[in-house]
């Protein structure tokens, strides 16, 4: 055991130690920790900065381990009651530092506070530092073996002797204030379990910094976020990081944070920065509940079967990026999921690459039960996949920005819609492929996608009607023209799903009620006492009447065998003044769209309102208008321009198919004279099928209930 002394003895004896006591202080304090020793110890009686400090470092003591210090007692007959200790165990093992006696910490006996044996004094050694808790002053030792089973279990008390010191509630006080929250790590440790993460800790290491699994290694993951002793919390781990460490789990470890939900109004808020996995498994936040998380950067970089598991909302996930090898399980390499409570909401990610090998097995990227997920820039250039990069099932309002791309021409990589998935793609590029790109994107008839541009050199086949109602392109970019010299051709193209001729006889109430019915009672019958106004939205006439309780007022059309499947639109202007809700309907031929598609109400004034629709079967279908909750006889309902059209966009007013309008002049087309409905003067009906000698049609000459119509145009024998 060495022979305790102060600086000044030991430089007067031939025994003292060969220490250069300023180099060493400066190396374990810095500059500022100097300072910070002398204020700990109490001034010297000199006035300079210079001459303190000097003073200071010749009445220390010096030992080599923290095993020796538990071996000194305060000498109150020094001038200073302070060691400088070289190392935590051996030399050079980085876990030294200067110690100050404090009577008022307590006995806990940890890397930061050191307890003498015997302690006639009662109180403990405290190391003086600044800054980081460093995991090395607590027995940590790098580069161990990976079968060195004790040194394994040492490591793994100590960094969770580390972090223990720094949580909340620790019993030992450090600077005047409950622990310091930041935990550095600096080298390769061989861990042989589970390290515990509390609320407020960083755990931070630096370039090159490792956790690895020992030989031995039990448990299931190497971080397990924990509330253990943190005050007010049940299950949750709020805030706390975890930046610039690589994690070695060859036995399917990796970072498992638990989450919950219990505590109402919890927030959590974890931070991850600069991770990387050696092992199957990474960043796991899908135990329960992870919310307000943010990921910036994260990387797998050796077999890996998946790289990130969520559940949760509001949580942001930067720079991902999958290289190496794989692993060979259907489990997608980034997976998120509906919670508990429903789906996960409005979760972020951004810079997705996954590339190089990967398994038949796996898709790249899945999201199951989501509402508001946004992908920014996601690209996948792989060798291999179960045929998906991206699958979205029951995923509302997606939205997928930036250079959305994948590729590998012998592939087929595709994207799945499915489960009543809706969302926007702002940028398709299938570029890489020789291939139309509707091959690579597959979605079911109960999900809808719109594009805003397609990228794409192959332009064959690119906007087939059968899946016009599920995919909707706004712009087709085609690269092959582009990349030619095409004269005149224009790369651009921009289709839209939409024939604006109207399938309705009599849709803007020119002709007063004709062709319209109404449904009530069990059967249907004529319109209830309508009126025909002056239009307040369009020129000519709009209808309004006063419904009773429930109404569905519509015409009956004909589809025939080849219009099954084909996208049509069934839209109107309308104003509700009263109680009442108003929205289309559409009944019959496979359709049937209830009384909430779409509503207005009194509140809402002129409102256009649509549904579209494919039938099912051939046969009657009726469409029109519902009025429900209504005011019998109080309610009033004003309809004008109502359009049934091929296409997934709304018409109003627009060119008419089986009547015109050409100023206010209306011109249709019938068999005969209308015998029934109101007509104004000036009214033309054309002949459908004239024959010699007879007349090309019919004019109204008096308006009225039918009017007064007369033959005109006739035609030579």
């Amino acid at each position: 055991m060495t022979d305790h002394k102060t600086q000044s003895e030991a430089s007067a004896t031939t025994a003292a130690k060969p220490l250069d006591r300023r180099e060493l202080i400066t190396s374990l304090l810095g500059a500022a920790g100097v300072v910070g020793l002398a204020s700990a110890c109490g001034p010297a009686p000199e006035t300079s900065l210079g001459q303190s400090k000097q003073a200071l470092i010749g009445s220390i003591l010096t030992c080599d381990s923290l095993a020796e210090l538990r071996t000194i007692s305060p000498n109150f007959t020094y001038t200073t009651k302070t060691v400088v200790v070289t190392a935590h165990t051996t030399e050079g093992d980085g876990g030294g530092g200067v110690f100050t006696w404090d009577s008022t910490l307590g006995t806990e006996d940890n890397g930061t506070t050191v307890v003498p044996n015997p302690n006639p004094y009662n109180g403990c050694w405290r190391r003086i530092f600044s800054g980081d808790i460093d995991v090395r002053w607590f027995g940590a030792k790098t580069d161990t073996a990976p079968n060195d089973t004790a040194a394994a279990d040492a490591n793994t008390a100590a960094i969770q002797a580390a972090i223990d010191s720094a949580k909340p509630n620790s019993t030992v006080q450090i600077r005047g204030f409950k622990g310091p929250r930041r935990i550095r790590l600096s080298g390769i440790y061989t861990i042989s379990g589970p390290i515990k993460l509390y609320s407020g800790i960083h755990l931070l290491g630096d370039w090159g910094t490792t956790l690895k699994t020992s030989s031995g290694f039990t448990g299931t993951c190497m971080i397990q976020g924990s509330s253990e002793g943190v005050p007010g919390e049940a299950t949750f781990c709020d805030p706390f990081i975890i930046e610039e460490i690589l994690f070695d789990a060859p036995a399917g470890s990796g970072i498992w944070v638990y989450k919950g939900i219990q505590i109402p109004n919890s927030v959590t808020a974890g931070i991850f920065k600069n991770i990387g996995f050696f092992g199957p498994y990474g960043l796991d936040l899908a135990s329960s509940y992870a919310q307000g998380c943010h990921v910036n950067g994260l990387q797998a970089l050796g077999e890996v079967e998946q790289l990130l598991h969520i559940k949760g909302n509001w949580n942001l996930f930067e720079r991902i990026d999958k290289e190496g090898s794989t692993g060979h399980s259907n489990e997608p390499y980034i997976l998120i999921e509906g919670h508990a409570l429903g789906p996960s909401d409005c979760n972020t990610f951004r810079c997705v690459l996954i590339e190089q090998a990967t398994s038949p097995n796996k898709t790249a990227f899945k999201a199951d039960n989501t509402y508001g997920l946004t992908i920014e820039d996601f690209w996948t250039e792989t060798t291999q996949t179960d045929g998906y990069a991206l699958r979205l099932n029951t995923c509302q309002g997606f939205e997928i920005r930036g250079r959305f791309g994948i590729i590998g021409t012998t592939f087929g990589l595709k994207v799945k819609v499915s489960g009543g998935s809706w969302g926007h793609i702002e940028t398709f590029n299938n570029n890489g492929e020789n291939a139309p790109y509707l091959e690579a994107l597959e979605v079911e008839p109960s999900s809808s996608v719109e594009i805003g541009r397609v990228v794409s050199r192959y332009l064959a086949r690119s906007f087939p009607l059968d899946r016009s109602h599920s995919i909707k392109a706004n712009t087709l970019i085609g690269a092959s023209v582009f990349g030619t010299a095409a004269a005149g051709s224009v790369p651009a193209l921009r289709p839209r799903n939409s024939r604006p001729q109207n399938l309705l006889p009599n849709p803007s109430w020119e002709a007063g009620a004709q062709g319209w019915i109404a449904w009530g009672g069990g059967s249907f019958q004529s319109l209830r006492s309508p009126d025909f106004l002056a239009s307040e939205v369009a020129p000519g006439q709009m209808m309004h009447y006063k419904p009773p309780a429930q109404d569905f007022t519509q015409q009956a059309i004909t589809i025939p065998p080849q219009w099954i499947g084909r996208t049509m639109t069934f839209s109107f202007l309308g104003n509700v003044v009263g109680a009442g809700l108003l929205s289309p309907g559409v009944l019959g031929c496979g359709i049937d769209s209830g009384c909430g598609y779409s509503q207005s109400q009194q509140a809402d004034g002129w409102t256009l309102q649509s549904f579209s629709f494919q039938p099912q079967t051939a046969g009657t279908l009726y469409v029109g208008f519902w009025v429900n909750a209504a005011a019998p006889g109080v309610t009033d309902v004003y309809i004008d321009e109502c359009c049934l059209a091929f296409g997934d966009e709304a018409h109003p007013a627009g060119g008419q198919f089986q009547e015109l309008m050409l100023g206010t002049q209306t011109v249709l087309s019938a068999t005969s004279a209308p015998t029934t409905g109101t007509w104004k003067a000036g009214t033309v009906v054309f002949n459908p099928a004239p024959t010699a000698g007879g007349f090309l049609g019919w004019v109204c000459v008096s308006p009225g209930t039918p009017g007064t119509w007369k033959t005109f145009g006739p035609i030579s024998a």
